[in-house]
């Protein structure tokens, strides 16, 4: 179930912020290569904070997001 924070509006639509994004698309199976991309873009955008991801990896730590992190993190 979606929570009031994970969603915004963009051009009349609601739409997942980038960060439940990331996060739904790593439960979903997406290749490690394109959800670090991912990460890695919406970071440089200003989209998502670095402490965001890593308090939201921390809420699963068995995760695919969370195992994702700590590779991107042990760079």
């Amino acid at each position: 179930m979606l929570k009031p924070v994970d969603i915004q509006e963009m051009e009349g639509y609601s739409v997942t912020r980038p960060l439940r994004t990331i996060v739904d698309a790593a439960a979903a199976g997406t290749s490690s290569d394109l959800l670090e991309q991912a990460i890695r873009q919406a970071l440089q955008r200003g989209l998502v904070q670095r402490d965001d991801l890593t308090s939201a990896a921390r809420l699963d730590l068995s995760s695919a997001f969370a195992e994702i992190m700590r590779s991107i993190l042990a760079r």
